[in-house]
């Protein structure tokens, strides 16, 4: 049985798959190191919590595989 669509884009549900995406990507291409941009000061703190949870989504992926994970300005 499918889960209800409130449950289906539940915040949870959006990061699992953001990190399945990384990591998906992190086994088929095997790099030696990744990295991710830094955020930049947001003037809305809803967005820019919102934001630092998919952040945290994408630098647990590469960091769970055992990859040096860096961060860098735009």
């Amino acid at each position: 049985m499918a889960a209800p669509e409130r449950l289906r884009r539940a915040p949870s549900r959006r990061h699992l798959a953001l990190f399945d995406g990384v990591s998906a990507v992190v086994a088929d291409w095997s790099p030696d190191e990744a990295a991710i941009e830094e955020t930049f000061m947001n003037n809305n703190a809803a967005s820019a919590l919102k934001l630092g949870h998919a952040r945290a989504a994408a630098l647990l992926a590469p960091a769970r595989a055992g990859l040096p994970v860096a961060e860098y300005a735009a």
